[in-house]
């Protein structure tokens, strides 16, 4: 017979059955707040666009990247330099995902897509925290987390940048090594390099990780994902941009040294900074442990209660990212409003559990002899927790004047006027042929993206223009009333400051040619590019 502490079938039957319906809850808790974040994010981030707070630098890029790849020329953008998105990244994955475009082709689908794609990343989180922690309650209370982080909300309301893409495959490949699952930890490494050309300098601190593991069986495999991103990186570099340098350079790219200006001695390049960071390290530690930086960092850890930071082993892999961001000049690249957070962000995530695993196991807890399960359960309680109120201050999902999408607050409702404002627009432009060509400035441009050739106005000579004449310079918008007087110009229609000319001698030259932008297309200053007074909204 069965002794008293045996469990009798029926209790196992039961067992079983809370088990089961255990999971289900949980998955069902994960793909509504996927399906949540999705769609809420979405909503968001069209209604801004819609609100003319977008720009052609950068949601015009990309619309524009998408539109060429969907028709048969990868990575072409006729904004950048040479016409190519190589002159400032290599992203193939939006050549992979342009036949989705078709699907709604203009710059709300790719709106859509970014807010759903980041979305997904509760998945992964979920099965991160729930492998590590034996729970899948505190899976979803992690996953939950992670959907509500402000820097989240503010890459992904920050227009569309590849680099936001990045944040799920990474998230998979951590839960794949950590889980030992290594036919998918390689299928969403190779996901993960196509997202953009410096993905492998964030992989390579995995791989790493992968050969300081105490007792770790995966050294062959952190050796030989080393050797893959520094392949990888090299043959980039070498054939499909156009510059070979880290930080790029020469007259056919966009260099991102600026970024770095005060790290930089002048006119050495990056082996400048890799000598300042040796020769110097009392100014970089300053300079990275700005008050600015400090508060960032913050913005960033406090909601995982700082658990990442003293992640033994595992916090290494957020090395690329910090020294990436905390010894920038550029203060966008310190900034939860802006996609630089996420070369730390799948990086703390996957190491949090851990952190939380290796805190409820180790000497804090056995000196204070706290009960192992409950002190786990109460630091995920208390990262929610804090969670919560991190983003009611400054995140995306309540109204508040602290939360930012890039340079700008982010519009959550139209006025009558920015309706009947954007409804003129999209008459307006099905007043110029699509196969025309066409210059825009930049609060036009991602409206108008979705087409073979358009570029900024003064870049090429076209046949017509739709600008908001607010946009430009007072030498350029010298050159564009004349044109006007000296019937170059036709105006078709107009609304304020916005209005649509058609060129009566399309060989007619009304400005000067302006060069494409001098620096990269991620967030560009645009009073450099288009003119816009000292103290634009814009910045």
């Amino acid at each position: 017979g069965l002794s008293d502490d045996t469990p009798s079938p029926a209790a196992e039957k039961r067992k079983l059955l809370l088990d089961r319906v255990g999971t289900a809850a949980a998955w069902l808790c994960v793909l509504a707040m996927w399906a949540a974040y999705g769609w809420f994010f979405t909503k968001l981030s069209i209604t801004n666009h819609h609100a003319l707070v977008t720009r052609t630098i950068d949601l015009g890029l990309y619309d524009n990247i998408f539109f060429q790849s969907a028709h048969g020329r990868p990575l072409a953008c006729t904004f950048l330099k040479g016409g190519t998105h190589s002159s400032a990244h290599f992203d193939p994955i939006l050549v992979i995902l342009s036949p989705l475009y078709y699907l709604y082709p203009r710059a709300e689908f790719i709106l859509g897509l970014q807010s759903v794609w980041i979305g997904s990343g509760v998945i992964p989180v979920f099965l991160l925290a729930r492998y590590q922690l034996k729970s899948k309650l505190q899976g979803v209370m992690l996953a939950a987390v992670y959907a509500l982080h402000p820097a989240i909300h503010g890459a992904n309301m920050y227009e569309f940048h590849s680099l936001s893409l990045s944040i799920m495959p990474v998230l998979w490949v951590l839960f794949a090594l950590q889980s030992g699952r290594l036919k998918l930890y390689w299928v969403m490494v190779a996901v993960s390099l196509l997202v953009r050309e410096d993905i492998p300098l964030m992989l390579s601190m995995v791989g790493v990780t992968c050969l300081i593991l105490p007792g770790s069986k995966l050294r062959g495999t952190g050796a030989l994902t080393v050797a893959v991103c520094a392949v990888y990186f090299v043959i980039v570099k070498a054939f499909f941009m156009t510059s070979g340098g880290v930080i790029m350079s020469g007259p056919e790219a966009y260099s991102y040294a600026y970024y770095y200006a005060e790290m930089i001695p002048p006119k050495s390049g990056l082996g400048g900074m890799v000598l300042t960071l040796f020769t110097n390290p009392s100014f970089v530690l300053r300079h990275a442990l700005e008050e600015a930086k400090l508060i960032y960092m913050a913005k960033i850890f406090l909601p995982l209660m700082l658990v990442p930071l003293f992640t033994k082993s595992w916090r290494l892999t957020l090395a690329y990212g910090l020294a990436f961001t905390l010894l920038a000049t550029r203060d966008a690249v310190f900034s939860p409003a802006f996609q630089y957070s996420m070369t730390i962000l799948p990086y703390a995530f996957a190491a949090a559990p851990i952190g939380i695993k290796q805190l409820s196991e180790g000497n804090f807890a056995r000196v204070y002899n706290l009960d192992r399960a409950r002190f786990q359960r109460a630091l995920v309680f208390a990262a929610l927790a804090g969670t919560l109120a991190i983003t009611y201050k400054f995140g995306g999902v309540v109204e508040n004047q602290a939360f930012r999408g890039g340079f700008a607050r982010v519009v959550r409702t139209l006025t009558p006027e920015q309706q009947a404002h954007y409804d003129w627009m999209e008459q307006a432009k099905l007043l110029i042929p699509q196969k025309a060509s066409l210059g825009v400035t930049n609060k036009i441009g991602p409206h108008v993206s979705n087409r073979k050739d358009v570029f900024l106005y003064g870049q090429k000579n076209v046949q017509w223009v739709f600008v908001d004449e607010k946009e430009l310079k007072a030498d350029r918008l010298k050159r564009h009333k004349q044109a006007i007087q000296q019937g170059k110009l036709e105006e078709v229609t107009r609304r304020g400051s916005y209005a649509v000319f058609k060129f009566v001698n399309p060989k007619a030259k009304p400005q000067e040619p302006a060069a494409p932008p001098e620096d990269t297309g991620e967030e560009e200053d645009v009073n450099d590019v288009l003119g816009d007074e000292p103290g634009s909204e814009a910045r």
